[in-house]
């Protein structure tokens, strides 16, 4: 096992990593690829497509919070899972892919808060 800090242990506990568990490098590499993707698909959909098609078809008040939440659902796993991926593999890079996720998961956040709040309010 390797040497571990304790900003290491603490963030493979917070993201319920085995101590027994590794991951590759390039799983890693593969998961930060999708998630990537998978947040530029959202941001594609939320800041184009919503608000520019779909008032166009008539109905954007209908599937405008619902869509943002079930984007902003998917993005938080697929950024969560690609942590997992990274701090399981103890990539060299798991600190500054931290950092971006932690960004990203923040806006995320508070794009989901605003679409639920929209949804009920």
């Amino acid at each position: 096992m390797p040497d571990r800090s304790n900003g290491d242990l603490l963030m493979r506990k917070v993201l319920r990593i085995d101590d027994a568990a590794s991951e590759s490098n390039e799983e890693a590499q593969s998961a930060f690829q999708k998630s990537i993707l998978i947040s530029a698909i959202r941001c594609t959909l939320t800041y184009v497509l919503i608000p520019f098609v779909v008032p166009v078809l008539g109905f954007a008040a209908a599937v405008d919070a619902p869509l943002g939440i079930a984007l902003s659902l998917v993005a938080i796993v697929s950024v969560t899972y690609s942590l997992r991926k990274f701090f399981g593999s103890d990539h060299p890079r798991r600190w500054q892919y931290a950092a971006l996720a932690g960004v990203l998961l923040v806006f995320v956040t508070a794009l989901l808060i605003r679409d639920v709040l929209r949804l009920v309010g």
